[in-house]
Order: C-alpha cells, then structure tokens, then sequence
C-alpha cells in the first residue's frame, strides 16, 4: 500500500533567503507551520503534529525546500 500523496504549492511574498530559512529551520517551520520538526538537511525535513495531515507521527513530507527556492 503507498501512501497518501498531497501536494501543495504557494507563492510566498518574500525574500529568497528568508522563505528558505523559514521553510528549512526547525524552529521557524514550529512557529508557522507545526508542533514539531526535525530539519537536517540534505538527509532528514520531517514535519508532524495535530495540525498536519496524518500528523501523529514523523513522516518525511515532500522534497528538499532548497529544490524549488529560486
């Protein structure tokens, strides 16, 4: 069985390099995004909590941020 896929795309008004610190910085993803992360990039960007989909546990959600910040 996979897993559920969900994508989502939004145009963010900002800087380059504050939407990507926002988006790859454990503590900024806790204060917009979730209750929890865990962000060591390349290798691990899980993402998890009550507001996030299936959220009781850690999964890996998505790809790297860095792959698409222009």
């Amino acid at each position: 069985m996979t897993e559920p896929d969900l994508r989502l795309r939004a145009v963010v008004p900002g800087p380059p390099d504050s939407v990507y610190e926002a988006l790859t910085d454990p503590a900024a993803l806790r204060v917009w995004l979730t209750e929890h992360a865990d962000v060591d990039l390349p290798d691990k960007y899980e993402f998890w909590g009550r507001s996030t989909p299936d959220g009781a546990e850690p999964h890996r959600r998505g790809t790297r941020p860095d792959r698409y910040i222009r």
